[in-house]
């Protein structure tokens, strides 16, 4: 199935769209001021060592200190036969008896800072190229697992383990299936001699210090997602046009001719031009619409996002049946995992489900999820569908998600994503009155200002309440309009 990698570039930030038969289907955005650092490595120096919790908060000169795990730390394995990563048992393992204060280490950033955390580091450093990530550690050879022939993967395994050096680790990425052994060695080369520069210029400062800064992101996209899958590559900017044809032609000449620029100028708006615009706007919507009628509400809170599955108008006789609420929790699921990588949704996902009877119909909704989330870059997890008939999800974070990057809290909800009613508000102003020692309200002159919300709701369904409330406390009240209040915002003082 073919698609294109449209990018809009400009001085102020670089949006990416990887499309799908004209569809949205991955979405990368970076501002020019926060580039990602995951991939980068550093020397840094040990600020402090927590055994408790088994880690420590590394300078690599980051406004935030970042965090490296003990799992991190050890020593780890490649299984053989992919490219997962074994980590020794830690359940015996004291941090404090690895690393003291002060201590310096080069480390590679594995997540981005996340909210108000800093970034995650780790000493299993790796530097990918097109077709190969070379690991500076152990002595074996991984096959990406979506590399399905037996004779492929026995024969790009065989290559590299003849040609790799003593005491280095390769795993071959999926774009390599078909690759010759002179480009599988022309990559293997680039990529050592990155570490080789990384060797040395480490003996030579201090830390913090930046060893190795990985791709812009035009580049890391060709270098990661350019393959044959792909029909062109569109760029709106002319430098960043030249600079990925100049990239392109140098690694992997074979995909130059789908490298195309797009002016801008005369056609207008890249991202307009291919529809793309509109899909992204849905991504700050809460409900995303089903075929069948239904909807999805994805509500992401800090510690997990949670989904609700609705019926909408598909409802009646049709959901009496179990294959028709099966298929529309398959239809749901489906949107679902477009979502989830459109907007980098990571961590906890739970989904409130269609309630289905069946175990069958569970396990046949399990494996259908299975397979739609299977495409997703992020390694995703389904876990069981619980009694209640909820889906637990788990998807691998990296880097914050869409509404992090594009969004702040509203200053009026302050994030609650509602405004308390203004029946709630003025019984909060009656009982912030009533807290007011009643010796200094007596016989005094209260002045309440309130927003035009407020105000008009004072007037118009408390005149009674107000009336008892002076009696109450033996005081004028006077209350007041002020427009720049938002609608719960208020202040009580005396004239």
């Amino acid at each position: 199935m073919l698609k294109k990698i449209i990018v809009n570039d400009n001085f102020y930030e670089t949006r990416i769209a990887l499309t799908q038969q004209g569809g949205l289907w991955e979405y990368f955005q970076e501002k020019k001021e926060q580039r990602t650092l995951v991939g980068n490595i550093y020397k840094g120096k040990v600020l402090r060592v927590l055994p408790g919790l088994q880690s420590a908060f590394i300078d690599i000169g980051y406004e935030k200190a970042a965090f490296l795990h003990v799992s991190d730390l050890l020593e780890q394995h490649l299984n053989e036969d992919d490219n997962e990563i074994e980590t020794t048992d830690i359940s015996q393992v004291d941090i404090s008896q690895m690393l003291s204060q002060g201590e310096e280490i080069i480390v590679q950033v594995s997540k981005d800072p996340i909210s108000t955390k800093g970034p995650r580091v780790t000493t299993w450093l790796s530097i990918p190229g097109r077709y190969l990530v070379f690991f500076p550690i152990g002595n074996k050879v991984g096959v990406s697992k979506k590399i399905e022939s037996e004779s492929e993967r026995k024969r790009l395994k065989d290559i590299v383990e003849n040609i790799k050096p003593e005491d280095t680790t390769f795993v071959i990425r999926t774009v390599a299936e078909g690759v010759s052994q002179e480009i599988l060695q022309s990559d293997m080369e680039l990529t050592m001699r990155l570490w080789i520069d990384i060797v040395k210029k480490q003996k030579d400062i201090s830390a913090p210090f930046p060893l190795h800064e990985d791709l812009s992101m035009p580049l890391r996209i060709a270098r990661d997602l350019l393959n044959n899958d792909i029909e062109e590559m569109i760029i709106d900017n002319m430098e960043t046009y030249k600079r990925v044809l100049h990239f392109v032609e140098h690694f992997m000449p074979l995909q130059k001719e789908k490298i195309k620029h797009f002016d801008s100028i005369r056609f207008g708006s890249i991202f307009e031009k291919y529809g793309i615009e509109k899909e992204i706007d849905l991504l700050y919507h809460k409900s995303v619409p089903l075929k069948s009628g239904g909807n999805i509400i994805i509500e992401q809170v800090e510690a997990m996002t949670i989904v609700d599955v609705n019926t909408g108008s598909f409802v009646g006789k049709n959901l009496e049946h179990s294959d028709t609420i099966l298929r529309t929790n398959k239809e749901a699921i489906e949107v679902l995992a477009n979502q989830l990588r459109l907007r980098n949704i990571g961590g906890i996902i739970i989904v409130d489900c269609i309630d289905m009877k069946s175990d069958g119909d569970r396990e046949d909704l399990i494996n259908f999820a299975e397979s739609v989330t299977s495409k997703d870059r992020a390694k995703v997890i389904i876990h069981s569908i619980t009694s209640l008939g909820l889906m637990q999800i788990t998807r691998k974070r990296i880097s914050d998600s869409f509404r992090r990057n594009t969004t702040h809290s509203c200053p009026i909800c302050r994030g609650l994503g509602f405004l308390k009613s203004p029946e709630t508000i003025t019984h909060e102003i009656y009982r912030d009155i009533l807290k007011i020692d009643s010796n200094l309200l007596k016989d005094s002159n209260l002045k309440i200002v309130v927003s035009p919300h407020i105000y008009e709701y004072l007037i118009s369904h408390e005149e009674e309440n107000i009336k008892k409330l002076k009696e109450q406390i033996e005081a004028n009240i006077d209350i007041l309009l002020d427009s720049n209040f938002s609608p719960e915002n208020f202040t009580i003082g005396f004239k």
